[in-house]
């Protein structure tokens, strides 16, 4: 162990002190007024506290747990950090129980280090040695004017850390006593009141994918030859989805420039995985949890025994490709309509769109032709019953009209196998992280949310 890192092991950042405090002020209404007959006025009560605190697990242990003082309006915790890695987070709520909306005045954040002055951390930033923040669970800042309806709640994040990445010329050359003060003041709603920037259903994000580069080989797809990709083009993601651990899905608003080939017999076999495993190309690990297709709810991967000449003749052919609970009914040919849970979380999303996006709101645009819809997959496979010998292998999609289609097949059999060559687009979901921060834009179209 070297000298340095000896210094950076044994350098202990002390005490901590937090104090988050809410404070309200309620801009009393005056008027005079002259009544006849008879009159109800409604009672108007001003009630924004805290509630609902709770501590992050593997945070440190606290001298003075973090807890919701008597007059609910604010939090105190005493903690110390000895080694870099070491966190204490928690969330509590900011309630509205009143009856008159509320906006927030003005915020504070002051740090005072020992003796020294204070320091306000709107204008300047922690020492390297320390990592502090007061944001909402949702992605936001908190700012002025940002309102706070009656009937709402907002969860705000505490998070302080003494950071793990600290180089030792940085590390505090002696024990540290830091005071922090967080305020926010609220008061009545007003005309300039603007609504919380947030990560929600229908805001869109700009994510760019690591990868620059992949190619789906021929034994997958089946293809004649290998294709490649740049899954770095689509960085522009609309969530469609919040999930119960609080992580989000969100799918592309824009197909890749690239058609994508798949083939015959090998090609529906292993549609399902290799669909995924292009799909998997556009996370950014930094955002991102995992990824999938349009039109996938665990499907089988490969069909691995798939024999055309083996097909009962008593066997029916698939529903009606809009019906279903989500079950596959697929009798080992391949058929499903789990696709359904993502084909309706996407119309959901976008019907209100005006029909911008094509029936249903199931079009997007390529990449390089933004004012041309294509066509692309979704991540299913379906079989058509012809007559008693003859079938149809197909896969699902969106049309270049936002139609669903099933007649796509790579594989027909009436005796004897016939291949057939589909080449569509794609566009991907990907699962975001929980917590995410947003650090600038509007989560609109032309204006998406740009993530710390």
């Amino acid at each position: 162990m070297t000298k340095k890192e000896k210094e950076k092991k044994e350098k202990k950042f002390a005490l901590v002190i937090l104090l988050l405090m809410i404070t309200v002020g309620y801009a009393l209404l005056s008027t005079n007024v002259k009544l006849k007959g008879t009159s109800k006025i409604k009672d108007a009560r001003w009630d924004i506290h805290l509630e609902n605190i709770k501590v992050k697990e593997k945070s440190v242990k606290a001298e003075k747990e973090a807890t919701i003082d008597d007059t609910k309006l604010g939090v105190e915790y005493e903690v110390s950090l000895d080694t870099p890695g070491d966190f204490y987070e928690f969330n509590v709520d900011i309630v509205n129980d009143g009856t008159i909306d509320g906006m927030i005045d003005f915020v504070e954040s002051k740090m005072k280090i020992n003796e020294e002055e204070e320091m306000d951390l709107l204008k300047e930033s922690t020492p390297n040695y320390l990592n502090y923040s007061v944001n909402y669970t949702t992605g936001g800042s908190i700012e002025e004017k940002q309102e706070l309806k009656k009937g709402e709640k907002k969860t705000i994040k505490v998070h302080l850390e003494y950071n793990k990445n600290i180089i030792p010329e940085d590390l505090p050359t002696e024990e540290k006593n830091i005071e922090f003060t967080f305020s926010i003041n609220y008061i009545q709603k007003d005309d300039t009141a603007v609504p919380i920037e947030e990560l929600a259903l229908g805001k869109y994000v700009e994510i760019t994918p690591t990868s620059t580069s992949y190619t789906i080989n021929t034994i997958d797809s089946g293809n004649i030859t290998s294709q490649t990709i740049n899954p770095s083009e689509l960085n522009l993601w609309r969530i469609i989805k919040i999930n119960e651990d609080g992580t989000m899905d969100a799918i592309s608003e824009y197909t890749s420039s690239k058609i994508i080939s798949f083939r015959g017999k090998k090609g529906y076999q292993n549609y399902v995985k290799t669909i995924n495993q292009i799909a998997d190309q556009y996370q950014n690990s930094k955002y991102t949890t995992s990824s999938r297709m349009i039109g996938y709810d665990t499907q089988r991967d490969i069909l691995e025994n798939f024999d055309t000449s083996n097909i009962p003749s008593t066997i029916e052919t698939t529903k009606q490709i809009t019906e279903g609970e989500g079950e596959e009914y697929d009798n080992g040919l391949g058929g499903d309509n789990l696709y359904i849970k993502d084909y309706l979380l996407v119309s959901n999303v976008y019907k209100d769109q005006n029909n911008s996006h094509g029936e249903n709101g199931l079009i997007a645009f390529s990449v390089n032709r933004r004012t041309t819809p294509t066509s692309y997959y979704l991540s299913s496979r379906i079989f058509h019953k012809i007559d008693q010998s003859n079938y149809d292998f197909s896969l699902l999609t969106i049309s270049n009209t936002g139609k669903l289609q099933d007649n796509n097949p790579l594989l027909n059999f009436n005796g004897s196998e016939t291949e057939i060559q589909q080449a569509n687009s794609i566009r991907p979901i990907i699962t975001l992280k929980k917590d995410l921060q947003i650090n600038s834009g509007k989560g609109v179209l032309n204006n998406p949310y740009k993530l710390k």
